[in-house]
């Protein structure tokens, strides 16, 4: 017979034992040896993939039998078998972890075609010790001690009990009386839901006749306040076409004098003047205050060509301060990458981001009067954007953290607001300057 007919897969495991389920604690004084109140096992192939979840095993003492395994059509004979137990509510390990929790006692790597095959009377070592029940025998780890069991040895003469002469065969075992009884469980649960299901049935179709009407009157009522709706709006909406028709023809009819005898026409080409320059002293007005702030934040870092937030132009070139000033976006990796320097360039950083905000907000209040989506708080190097710190604690620290991060998103999303609003009125002025040349 070929060589690999003979070899152990996991479809020929039968069921799988746990012997000693326990583990032993060393405390100050003793060791001591702490039992688990229940415990499970999982089967995964070598590349992690679950296999099988065994049923959960409670009240045991020394050996785990779980039940028979279902058919695995699985050819694998290596696998990962993990003991998973429930810790205690009282020992040593409770400190360590929450009340009623899970952890992994064991994890072994099975070999199925490098078992050693062990009888019934042979004594285990050890904690944890898995066997595995196939039609050939009961077989465990290779590498597990076991002390074999001869016929000369006393204590196993004066332990095994004398053969019984009476012939007495299995007709089931433990574990396929227990699926009985979970078969007469669920077979005794399905009669009751059908039992349910049926009363209830008998009731809706009893019930049907006067729920149907029920709906049809409804329906019906709907339908007359839908119609009377329609025709109302549709009453209103013709009323509005005449009053809408009367005043254009009116309109057209006769021109609005103004107070002191001017078409409405007249009215609007003599005061649009007027109107032009209003506007144009206000955005000069405005272009001052942002000039004036530009100069008071020149002395601060954030115009360093280093920091690289504030990029503006030297004063012999042509142009207002705010033309010659261009506002950037805060890139993460190198204001990440500077704060890692040293703690000193942690604390420009900081110092920077903060001026940096302060300088958009009088922009965004003070100057354009826009709202931005994100709410901003200045307190100096250790300021606030929405609900994140827009600042690096220490070095050790300074990671990418999801809140600093969120933190400079948001304060991105400012920016460009201001940002948009600040090219317009740059392009505006030169707009300006460009009709007021080309006119005179």
């Amino acid at each position: 017979m070929p060589s690999y007919l003979l070899r152990r897969r996991l479809r020929h495991v039968r069921s799988i034992g746990i012997n000693n389920v326990s583990a032993a604690i060393e405390t100050k004084s003793e060791k001591v040896v702490v039992p688990f109140p229940a415990c499970f096992l999982a089967l995964q192939s070598m590349k992690g993939e679950v296999l099988y979840v065994s049923e959960v095993q409670r009240g045991f003492i020394n050996t785990v039998q779980f039940n028979e395994l279902p058919r695995l059509e699985h050819s694998i004979s290596h696998i990962m078998l993990r003991i998973m137990v429930k810790v205690p509510e009282q020992c040593g390990l409770a400190s360590a972890m929450k009340r009623d929790s899970w952890l992994v006692l064991r994890e072994f790597e099975v070999d199925f075609n490098k078992l050693q095959s062990i009888d019934l009377e042979d004594q285990l070592e050890g904690h944890n010790v898995p066997l595995f029940e196939m039609n050939d025998g009961v077989y465990t780890l290779q590498c597990q001690p076991v002390v074999k069991a001869t016929a000369n040895d006393d204590a196993y003469l004066r332990h095994r009990r004398n053969a019984s002469r009476n012939q007495v065969q299995e007709s089931f075992s433990y574990n396929s009386a227990l699926k009985l009884n979970i078969m007469v469980s669920y077979k005794a649960q399905v009669l009751r839901e059908i039992q349910e299901t049926s009363k209830k049935l008998e009731n809706a179709i009893d019930s049907n006749g006067k729920h149907s009407r029920w709906q049809i009157d409804c329906v019906k009522r709907h339908l007359a306040d839908l119609r009377q709706s329609f025709t109302t709006k549709n009453a209103y909406l013709r009323q509005l076409d005449e009053e809408l028709k009367s005043s254009i023809d009116q309109y057209h009819k006769t021109s609005t004098p103004s107070p002191d005898g001017q078409s409405l026409q007249e009215y609007y080409g003599n005061n649009y003047p007027n109107l032009i320059k209003i506007k144009d002293r206000v955005d000069s007005l405005k272009l001052k205050k942002l000039s004036r702030l530009i100069s008071i934040f020149q002395t601060t870092c954030l115009f360093q060509k280093e920091i690289g937030f504030i990029e503006h132009e030297s004063a012999c070139m042509a142009g207002a301060p705010y033309e010659r000033t261009k506002l950037k976006l805060v890139d993460q990796e190198r204001v990440l990458a500077i704060a890692l320097r040293s703690d000193a360039e942690r604390n420009i950083i900081n110092t920077c981001l903060g001026y940096y905000l302060l300088f958009i907000q009088l922009t965004a209040t003070t100057v354009f009067q826009i709202a931005l989506p994100y709410r901003m708080k200045f307190n100096g190097s250790t300021s606030m954007v929405g609900n994140g710190c827009l600042y690096f604690n220490d070095n050790s620290s300074a990671k990418r953290s999801e809140a600093q991060l969120d933190a400079i998103d948001c304060f991105n999303k400012n920016l460009i607001q201001v940002i948009q609003r600040w090219e317009h009125h740059v392009l505006t002025r030169a707009g300006d300057q460009m009709s007021r040349m080309e006119s005179h």
